[in-house]
């Protein structure tokens, strides 16, 4: 359930709320555990367990989610703008880093786990240049998170029936500024951004096992300090048209072992920091062009042909690092490089 409106305040001043009602229910068939109060999330820890039928409500979450913007128009070319909201998501991804083929696992708010809380401010300036032929955006934003999930030190995320004893809900904040040109009009068209961001979470709990970083700040697995990209397209003709797009990013951040033991002849890594590690740094440039059919009044469908190269330059992008372990010597870093090489294609499409 949600409503929304906008009102004029002033000649230069519009604002914009809505508010939103959500209700999440997790239904069974389930089995869920109890564990005892004031310890973990442990199997050794479990003393009760709790059926559910068919249908039968197992959770329930619910909350409100406002939202308010305002725009200040200053002149005719420029503007501030401000905005906060709050959304609760009822599913997130867990990744876990650490793994050499990382395996995603979407988890659903249950029994165990809450909901994602997100509120968001943001404030920004807008403003048209060269006779508002090229638009100008900088925007800062400061977003909180309470109850993000994250995975405990050594977890076992693939096909694990009691999964909330790998999971910690942890409180989290991210800030940035973006700065975007962006040009609208012409034959030459597209837009240049780049933000400047940190991610960050902590896990507040007594329990020592459910601690990461000894509860201190650590970069989120999606922290990318520096993202950049660049989109452009080319009119030459009313029938073809070509694009370049480029984009470079901070790797993204990974857990490194940082040093070794060994236990009756096993070597076992060890490490000290969540997300101190860093992948090597994502760039790609891709090129295409497209060619249109002649414009005929009389034709009933419509085609264009589209010719394009992914990763122009063949550039070998860090997927994941693994490290292999040898009681002599230090790791050795293998990288793994998903797409790296150049991908050519051809398409032609129709519509009727």
């Amino acid at each position: 359930v949600y409503l929304q409106d906008e009102y004029a305040v002033a000649k230069k001043i519009t604002v914009l709320g809505g508010l939103r009602y959500s209700i999440y229910n997790s239904f069974g068939p389930s089995t869920e555990f109890k564990y005892a109060d004031g310890k973990p999330k442990e199997e050794n820890n479990v003393v009760d367990t709790l059926d559910f039928k068919n249908n039968q409500i197992s959770s329930t979450y619910m909350g409100l989610e406002p939202r308010l913007s305002a725009v200040y128009k200053i002149d005719s070319v420029s503007s501030f703008k401000a905005s906060y909201n709050r959304n609760l998501q009822f599913m997130q991804l867990v990744s876990n880093t650490t793994s050499g083929l990382p395996l995603d696992v979407w988890k659903a708010a249950d029994y165990h786990i809450e909901p994602l809380k997100v509120n968001q401010f943001a404030l920004g300036y807008v403003r048209g240049l060269m006779k508002n032929k090229i638009e100008l955006t900088i925007e800062g934003y400061y977003k909180s998170l309470v109850d993000a999930l994250d995975y405990k030190n050594n977890a076992e995320l693939f096909l694990n029936q009691q999964l909330e004893t790998e999971l910690v809900q942890a409180k989290g904040r991210s800030f940035g500024l973006e700065v975007m040109l962006r040009k609208k009009k012409g034959k030459f068209t597209g837009w240049l951004s780049y933000t400047l961001s940190r991610a960050q979470f902590k896990t507040e709990t007594p329990h020592r096992s459910e601690r990461i970083n000894n509860g201190e700040w650590y970069f989120a697995s999606f922290h990318k300090p520096h993202d950049l990209s660049f989109v452009s397209s080319y009119q030459w003709t009313k029938r073809f048209s070509t694009s370049l797009n480029f984009v470079y990013a901070t790797g993204r951040a990974i857990t490194y072992p940082d040093g070794k033991y060994e236990i009756y002849g096993a070597v076992i890594p060890s490490y000290s920091s969540r997300n101190q590690g860093r992948l090597s740094d994502f760039h790609r440039m891709d090129l295409s062009a497209e060619l249109q059919s002649k414009k005929n009044a009389t034709r009933k469908f419509q085609s264009y042909w589209n010719f394009s190269v992914y990763n122009l330059y063949g550039r070998r992008n860090a997927y994941s690092y693994t490290f292999e372990n040898d009681p002599n010597q230090p790791p050795t870093v293998n990288r793994l490089a998903i797409l790296g090489t150049i991908f050519p294609s051809v398409t032609y499409n129709f519509k009727f």
